[in-house]
């Protein structure tokens, strides 16, 4: 989003920030996909989504 506007690239604080925001964010969807029997939302990008089946798959075996 920065550098779509800009042409620049973020700050590292900035980068780090939105890096933490989008592992969170996979986290809390990965506990959801887990909790629900595996369904996940269709709004996904492709790396999104494999960042979710890896949490998934890690989620679960903590369970287990």
């Amino acid at each position: 989003m920065y550098q779509k506007s800009s042409g620049q690239q973020p700050p590292a604080a900035v980068a780090a920030a939105l890096a933490k925001f989008e592992q969170a964010k996979a986290e809390q969807i990965a506990v959801g996909v887990a909790n629900s029997g595996g369904l996940m939302p269709r709004n996904l990008t492709t790396e999104q989504r494999r960042a979710v089946v890896a949490l998934v798959k890690n989620v679960t075996t903590k369970i287990i």
